[in-house]
């Protein structure tokens, strides 16, 4: 099932992107991600940036692939209501 994850493009530049993502509380999968405790899975919060980061370097229409992640640290969890902000930077080219 494909998740669309990027809600609104706040700001973009040739080598920036800021996203935004609205957390609903009917989003289907905090049914089952805590049923009690609702919250955004890591993995679906990684795939927001994976596509923010899509949206900022693909060129016509191309499928672009995170090809490794090594080291993941969150620093909150994203509850119904929340507001997932990305920022993408090209740092390197």
């Amino acid at each position: 099932m494909p998740f669309d994850l990027v809600d609104q493009v706040l700001e973009q530049e040739d080598d920036r992107i800021v996203t935004l993502k609205k957390i609903s509380p009917t989003e289907e999968y905090l049914a089952d991600h805590f049923p009690s405790f609702p919250i955004m899975p890591g993995v679906l919060m990684l795939e927001a940036m994976v596509q923010a980061a899509t949206r900022l370097l693909s060129k016509d229409g191309e499928r672009l692939v995170l090809g490794q992640v090594k080291a993941v640290k969150y620093g909150a969890m994203v509850k119904p209501g929340d507001n997932l902000r990305i920022e993408v930077e090209v740092i390197q080219s």
